[in-house]
């Protein structure tokens, strides 16, 4: 058995109850009836639940009820509403007799009719459901006469309401909407004839039937001159006569409303093809490619200004007056032509038959054209071709969406030209250069890799970057590797050694940064790899060189400041002045030689890895007593004071105790070098974490700015200059930095404040429960 669920709206349940529940005494369908009298909660229930039909009482007054059928119609469109009322005569109750079965019957009826079909198919939306009659009669038993005429009627389901007066009949039209009026010919203070001339003046949408009395011919007349339906005569009204009489003015009212909404509805339509033509025209007049529409024959009939732009052709000149064939540069529509013709094996005679070909066959044309503008130039576009009716077998338009590439075009012949320059000048280039992936496979080298490393390009590509570098260095480079990928670096740049094709070793510069996509995504690395065997072999060279020449030195320096200093110390006296005077200046210069022997003699230890330090924890009050002790004969002499504050004495640290007391005696005795008679040299410390951090202060000249950046290099001197006042051989400062890294420390300079320098050494305690000191690259510093 089919069924219907259909949601019956109210406010009051029971007034609709009794009239809903005669749908129960149907015998083909089933009803599933809902109640709901919130009107919050009805869309609720549209929206989640299967309704076939909605069965519409009475929710609030006239004009709210009115807006609520507008708002579900809006919201479900194929939906019927169905106005239901309280009828005028009783309702049995459900099955107790025939009238009961008509009734559900009629209701019935009226419910399949608005579905649209038995099948129950939602194909209309009706307006209403029972028409609504109202009776103006100031008589109440002849309305009460007519109401029962009414329920004589079986097959003629009616709403009636009724009043006696012109104002409460002007309410009820006001507050309801009103399908036929039946009208008496007097009324209160009117006749029939004014109200219905008073009525005509307010609305024309209900028809009028005036009732008259037996010899009322001239006043229906006069009601039939001012808009009257039809008349009745009240004393011989019978239900066949009313059921006429009001059948035929419901029936007119249904044409009028259905002619007024077919004109709304055109007018409506009108409406919308006036917006959506204009919204075309500002498309095409705002679209940035060219959009030209063709008929059938490839005759133009649209060319918007972006097409005027790009060809130079006004659209008077085009529309109707050339084909899209013709603006495509013969020689390329020629050769696609001969394409085409070899493919059909005919000639094809029309520029214009090739695309309809392309387009009837459902075929892409060639991405790009070239159109030839005005003046005669080319312009390369990208085109497309579709047809405007693709179910009609004779395609009676087309449409050509084309946009200008010329600016794409330039881009990717400077991208191939910037391409080109960037493999040759990698082809050509004297250092190593390739690229690899994240994997660390090869994926280009170029052939002074291949030179270095004594490997065809292709053995390259099949084997793994990690693969060719020392054992030695591969798992740090792997980490290097990992830091780029997460972000924690941009370029790393090492020495390194990688491994030849013939076993051997060979030492590079060892540069790479990662190349990113527009998104940011990793793409591969870029490598530069630069060979340093020869000077590494210089290095070594030298550095063997300087041993030796320096160790020769030393023997014979010994003994000649030895020799100086005995003669001084024994025999000064007895020599003659002038004598006196010169072995001074030997024994001092003597001193000096022997100290930069010595300081050479370091940074050869240091660079090789032979001089030893042994770290371990050292008393810091020891430590800086012993410094204090052998300075203070030459601060002495100098007119320099020592002070060491704010010392812990009990603090132990972690450091080569010599290896530090050198270090603090370059600070010492560089401060009392630049400083003036009478000054101070102070020797400060600060615990920092885990780590102290021991400070020497003077305050003379300071160093001056552009010597900050290369004061812990090699032979670097704040006054280079021949005749400079203060004697040094500019490496002191190199051996400290070297020393303290060793150990595991820092060192640094900063201005003392009031003038002056102030040089700094950081070392870890020997108990600070701290991590590991920060490390620091000293191949790097011992390369200098």
């Amino acid at each position: 058995m089919a069924s219907i669920s259909a949601l019956v709206l109210n406010r009051d349940r029971s007034l609709l109850q009794a009239c809903v529940e005669q749908l129960t005494a149907v015998d083909e369908v089933r009803y599933r009836l809902t109640f709901e009298e919130d009107e919050a909660a009805l869309f609720f229930r549209l929206d989640n639940k299967d309704v076939d039909c909605v069965l519409f009482g009475q929710m609030g007054s006239r004009e709210s009820d009115r807006g609520l059928i507008r708002l579900i119609r809006k919201r479900h469109p194929l939906l019927p509403v169905v106005m239901v009322a309280p009828v005028t005569r009783a309702v049995p109750a459900p099955g107790k007799d025939k009238a009961h079965k008509d009734r559900a019957s009629s209701l019935h009826a009226t419910i399949l009719n608005a579905l649209g079909t038995k099948r129950y198919d939602r194909v209309a939306v009706p307006e209403r459901g029972l028409p609504t009659i109202l009776l103006i009669d100031n008589n109440p038993d002849d309305r009460a006469a007519i109401l029962r005429t009414f329920a004589m009627i079986d097959d003629l389901d009616v709403v009636c309401l009724e009043c006696g007066t012109m104002r409460k009949a002007l309410k009820i039209i006001a507050e309801r909407q009103i399908d036929c009026i039946l009208l008496d010919y007097a009324l209160p203070g009117w006749t029939g004839v004014e109200f219905l001339h008073l009525l005509k003046a307010v609305t024309d949408e209900p028809p009028v039937i005036m009732m008259i009395g037996p010899d009322g011919e001239a006043t229906a007349m006069a009601a039939m001159q001012q808009g009257a339906h039809g008349y009745l005569v009240k004393t011989r009204i019978s239900p066949a006569s009313l059921r006429n009489a009001v059948g035929n003015a419901l029936a007119q009212s249904g044409l009028r409303t259905v002619i007024s909404q077919q004109r709304d509805k055109i007018c409506d339509q009108q409406q919308d093809l006036s917006q959506t033509s204009r919204m075309n025209d500002a498309i095409l007049a705002v679209a940035p490619c060219m959009i030209v529409a063709t008929d059938a024959d490839g005759m133009i009939r649209t060319f918007n200004p972006a097409a005027e732009r790009i060809t130079g052709y006004r659209a008077s000149e085009m529309i109707g007056r050339s084909t899209l064939a013709a603006l495509c540069d013969p020689d390329q529509l020629a050769e696609r032509l001969s394409i085409l013709g070899e493919e059909q094996g005919r000639p094809v005679e029309s520029g214009f038959q090739a695309i309809l070909h392309w387009a009837a066959h459902d075929r892409s044309l060639p991405a790009e054209w070239q159109l030839r503008r005005r003046d005669s130039t080319l312009c390369p576009v990208q085109m497309t071709i579709t047809a405007l009716d693709e179910q009609s077998a004779d395609m009676p338009g087309y449409l050509a969406v084309i946009s200008d590439v010329t600016r794409r075009k330039k881009s990717e012949i400077a991208l191939h030209r910037s391409e080109r320059q960037l493999r040759l000048s990698m082809h050509n280039a004297p250092s190593g250069i390739a690229l690899v992936d994240l994997e660390m496979r090869w994926l280009e080298v170029n052939p002074a890799l291949c030179n270095l490393l004594g490997y065809e390009s292709r053995e390259l590509h099949k084997a793994v970057l990690t693969d060719l570098i020392h054992s030695d260095e591969r798992e740090k480079t792997r980490t290097d590797f990992r830091a780029i990928l997460r972000g924690r670096s941009e370029t790393v740049s090492k020495e390194l050694r990688l491994l030849h094709k013939s076993g051997g070793e060979v030492s590079v510069i060892f540069s790479f940064s990662l190349i990113r996509s527009e998104d940011g995504a990793p793409m591969h690395f870029i490598l530069q790899i630069m060979d340093i065997s020869e000077r590494k072999q210089m290095d070594r060279l030298k550095s063997e060189f300087i041993s030796i020449v320096s160790h020769e030195l030393r023997t014979p320096l010994t003994s000649i400041n030895g020799s100086l200093g005995l003669l001084l110390n024994t025999q000064a006296e007895s020599l003659p002045v002038f004598a006196r005077e010169l072995l001074i200046v030997a024994n001092r210069n003597c001193e000096r030689l022997m100290m930069l022997v010595n300081d050479i003699l370091d940074i050869d230890r240091i660079s090789s890895g032979q001089m030893h330090f042994d770290v371990k924890p050292e008393p810091m009050g020891q430590l800086i007593d012993q410094m204090v002790e052998a300075n203070t004969a030459y601060a002495q002499r100098l007119g320099v004071k020592l002070v060491a504050e704010n010392f812990d004495r009990s603090l132990k640290l972690k450091v080569d105790f010599l290896r530090l007391t050198q270090v603090l005696t370059n600070f010492v005795s560089n401060a009392t070098k630049f400083s003036d008679p009478g000054d101070c040299v102070e020797i400060r410390s600060e615990i920092r974490g885990g780590r102290i951090r021991i400070s020497v202060c003077d305050h003379g000249c300071g160093v001056p700015a552009e010597y900050e950046p290369r004061m812990f290099t090699r032979f670097a001197q704040a006054d280079s200059s021949v005749a400079r006042k203060k004697n040094g051989s500019g490496l002191g400062l190199y051996i400290a930095k070297q020393m303290t890294e060793h150990m595991g420390g820092e060192i640094g300079y900063h201005p003392t404040q009031g003038g002056g320098a102030t040089f700094w050494v950081e070392v870890p305690l020997a108990d600070a429960a701290c991590g590991p000191p920060p490390a620091h690259n000293t191949n790097r510093a011992l390369a200098h």
